[in-house]
């Protein structure tokens, strides 16, 4: 994918009197407070951050992706979620970033 254009999200929201809400390369919570200071946006979004690794949120920074894996599904347990969702944020999580050899396991399924 292409790089977000952080620089001009700024021109945006200087041009315009409603709230602006930033997104793009936002992959942690760190990323989105730079957002917010670069840009003066109102907020951000974060997606694939989020799907990757919902630790991205946490002040003390990420969880290691298998913490973050457990503790995801314990919560999909907790809350019954449907299996179609879990199926799919795990073929995210097993990505090289979280699991060494993930995106080969995902490409065999």
């Amino acid at each position: 994918h292409e790089k977000a254009l952080w620089d001009e999200l700024e021109y945006c929201v200087g041009a315009v009197s409603v709230p602006v809400i930033g997104n793009g390369d936002v992959l942690t919570r760190m990323d989105g407070l730079r957002l917010m200071e670069k840009s003066r946006c109102a907020g951000v979004m974060i997606a694939r951050g989020a799907v990757e690794n919902p630790s991205c949120f946490r002040k003390d920074g990420l969880l290691p992706c298998m913490d973050s894996l457990k503790a995801h599904l314990k919560q999909c347990m907790l809350y019954e979620e449907v299996h179609q969702n879990i199926k799919y944020l795990y073929n995210r999580f097993f990505s090289e970033v979280c699991v060494p050899g993930g995106l080969l396991f995902n490409q065999v399924q």
